[in-house]
């Protein structure tokens, strides 16, 4: 579980905004644009439905749950149904809950490659300061009402061996994401919807908590 949301938080949301983007009249300006109007974010709260189809299976895999980011550092990830789950990224460490067996770990992130570079693009991401993420990626403009942008990793990569390409689709106001849709080398498609978002609201205290969390009011 922890391996593959790692990989989706630093594929989906790290590859949101790279800035070397080639034959993409009008993307530039666009990133610029979105910069601007996410510079004063300080906090973010907001639901999300995650469906995974996979090639073996016949149903989707559907995950219901609650993002929590607060500034300068703070990070959390609530999977509320089927099953719970959670992991905090807070002051250089993370902690891990397993609600099926009650159990959490912790550890620092410096000492953890992976979970350092996520809590690092999250960071840059919600700050607007696209210029230091990775440049691992092609971006181009599909829409622009709804604006919607696509990511293909390059081909020297490591991602390109799994991932085909990543869409995101952005809210009206571009303070935030709508929906991201990830489309694996393997057929397997993972879609994520995001709603009822509240910026630079005050996050309850159990957000950052491991444990069993109620849903955002």
């Amino acid at each position: 579980m922890l391996k593959f949301l790692m990989m989706l938080l630093i594929l989906s949301l790290g590859c949101i905004v790279p800035l070397q983007v080639q034959g993409a009249d009008g993307v530039t300006e666009v990133l610029e644009n979105i910069t601007q109007q996410m510079a004063d974010l300080k906090s973010v709260q907001v639901d999300f439905v995650q469906e995974k189809k996979m090639a073996i299976f016949s149903a989707p895999i559907v995950l219901r749950g609650m993002l929590s980011w607060e500034r300068p550092d703070s990070f959390a990830w609530h999977i509320i149904s089927p099953i719970e789950y959670a992991i905090i990224m807070r002051q250089g460490v993370a902690r891990q809950w397993d609600g099926e067996h009650n159990v959490v770990q912790e550890f620092k992130m410096s000492s953890n490659p992976i979970m350092r570079v996520a809590s690092q693009q999250l960071q840059r991401w919600f700050s607007g300061n696209y210029e230091k993420l990775a440049t691992e990626y092609d971006v181009s403009l599909i829409s622009r009402q709804p604006l919607i942008l696509t990511c293909v990793p390059h081909k020297d990569s490591p991602e390109f061996e799994f991932i085909a390409r990543v869409s995101i689709q952005f809210r009206e106001d571009l303070r935030y994401i709508n929906k991201i849709t990830i489309e694996e080398v393997s057929g397997d498609l993972t879609n994520i919807q995001f709603e009822n978002s509240r910026l630079n609201e005050t996050i309850p205290a159990d957000a950052w908590r491991t444990g069993p969390v109620r849903p955002h009011a």
